[in-house]
């Protein structure tokens, strides 16, 4: 990812901070579960590191289920946490060189804004590798937002299953669990989805499309009312992905 695009995603989660958390349902949800799941093989650990917190939305999640001496923090934007076991790290993920040693690296919703996913692993399996830590994270799976890949030709890195297992495994990791999902959302216009998406900045269409003049909004509602519902509205299909494996 080019820093002028780090720049750019930075700034419009910056700006759906305030109401970021009341609007990322989908989320929320996919925080819950992955805490839920990665219970099931632990819930006290020495040293965490979060990559991508974000607003807290997983940090508050995993407070409520785990204990831990030390927490780092990761985020491309200001981190606001005045915990005391907190390490604040306001950096790009993509340029970090080595992340502190952890018995847990934990990370939501957020790989599929890495440029490189090898690269990233490698690096992670290294903090976990001398304490035989677990990496437990959620992203999204191919074909997330098919209806706004399919109307604006924009995406961002997602993979498949298969393919996240084979990065996992190729980077020294023993995957333990994987699970993917599927969720729809109902939106009563096109307008609405994208007004939804301004207030989560979760997809490329949120940095670029909408900076565009009003003949790309107007063309993106037309396009889009080829998967109009009659008795639902219109659809915005989810697709999340979630792992846990040991170094």
């Amino acid at each position: 990812m080019k820093k002028s695009d780090s720049k750019r995603i930075c700034s419009g989660f910056s700006r759906s901070a305030s109401f970021y958390n009341q609007n990322a349902v989908i989320q929320k949800k996919m925080a819950e579960h992955l805490c839920l799941l990665l219970t099931h093989y632990g819930n006290s650990f020495s040293v965490i590191s979060e990559l991508g917190s974000g607003t807290g939305l997983l940090t508050m999640e995993l407070k409520k289920v785990l204990t831990w001496d030390t927490i780092h923090l990761f985020d491309l934007q200001e981190i606001h946490c005045s915990w005391p076991e907190a390490c604040i790290h306001q950096c790009d993920l993509n340029e970090v060189v080595h992340f502190p040693d952890s018995d847990l690296i934990v990370s939501g919703a957020t790989l599929q804004w890495i440029s490189d996913i090898p690269a990233l692993f490698e690096k992670i399996h290294a903090a976990l590798h001398l304490r035989q830590g677990l990496f437990c994270f959620s992203t999204f799976a191919l074909n997330h937002f098919q209806e706004i890949r399919s109307v604006t030709g924009l995406t961002l890195n997602y993979h498949s299953g298969e393919e996240m297992l084979h990065l996992l495994q190729k980077s020294g990791f023993t995957p333990l669990y994987m699970e993917q999902s599927l969720h729809t959302q109902w939106f009563q216009s096109p307008m609405d989805i994208l007004k939804h998406m301004k207030k989560t900045g979760v997809n490329r269409v949120t940095v670029h499309e909408l900076k565009n003049p009003r003949a790309r909004i107007q063309k993106f509602c037309q396009d889009y009312e080829r998967f109009h519902s009659p008795l639902k509205g219109y659809p915005l299909t989810w697709r999340p992905l979630y792992c846990i494996a040991r170094a």
